[in-house]
């Protein structure tokens, strides 16, 4: 009897302890490493998705900013380049403009030497033997440009060729888009001929009496003069009241250079 006792306990025991409803501790440390695992899983991914996340909407907007700073200022700095060439070729072509205006603008006049001029007039017929009958001094006139002329006359500049050009992102940007500079016509002007002014016409018109060799000597005093003295008309007749004396009658023009 007291083997079936200590049987019937053990079996107890042994039936209890494999309950169908109970949980072994196995199970527990199995069940509780599949939560931390997954638990681990979540956070690895919400990191990820943090890092992700941060790198595309915070960092890579920087980045590409920086990449066009970046590029920017090297583009700038090829520019700056291009400008330094673009100065030294505009001094160049100064010192050309500079020359030829020195050359051709002697044969200008001033006001100062166009009234000297008219001085000398007076001055030369007394010289000569001659008498000024008449002198009177003309207005001012322009003489202006026809369009043939303004396109031979307009100025060609070849700027240095670059891929980025000086002027890119100021506020000259897209006015150099000819390299003929053509002279501006005048808005105050009326009629069909209303080009611009190439210079300025200024004349006297005399009438002397005198000797004809006298009067030669004083053409040759305009002649040799060195600024530009155009005769705009001339007639010499014989005086009929002098025996041997000519009446010459002429128009003569300066020109002067426009400001």
């Amino acid at each position: 009897m007291a083997s079936l006792l200590k049987m019937d306990i053990k079996d107890l025991f042994s039936k209890k302890k494999k309950d169908p409803g109970g949980v072994s501790n196995k199970e527990k440390d199995s069940s509780s490493l599949d939560s931390a695992v997954i638990k681990r899983i979540i956070i690895g991914l919400v990191l990820v998705a943090l890092v992700v996340g941060t790198y595309f909407f915070l960092l890579k907007p920087n980045l590409n900013q920086q990449e066009k700073q970046i590029a920017q200022v090297k583009n700038w700095e090829q520019q700056i380049l291009n400008c330094e060439a673009e100065i030294e070729n505009l001094l160049k072509n100064i010192e050309i403009l500079k020359n030829e205006r020195d050359l051709k603008g002697i044969l200008f006049v001033s006001d100062d030497e166009f009234e000297n001029f008219y001085a000398e007039i007076t001055e030369a017929t007394i010289k000569n033997g001659l008498r000024i009958v008449n002198i009177t001094r003309g207005d001012e006139i322009p003489v202006r440009l026809t369009n043939e002329q303004q396109t031979n006359s307009s100025y060609n500049y070849s700027p240095v060729s670059t891929s980025i050009p000086c002027e890119e992102g100021s506020q000259y940007a897209g006015m150099v888009s000819d390299t003929s500079v053509s002279q501006q016509s005048d808005p105050d002007c009326q009629g069909e001929n209303c080009g611009p002014i190439a210079y300025y016409k200024m004349s006297v018109s005399y009438e002397i009496e005198g000797g004809f060799s006298n009067y030669v000597n004083f053409r040759n005093v305009l002649a040799n003069k060195p600024k530009i003295v155009n005769i705009e008309s001339e007639s010499i007749r014989k005086n009929e009241n002098s025996n041997g004396l000519i009446v010459a009658k002429a128009t003569v023009s300066l020109v002067k250079n426009r400001d």
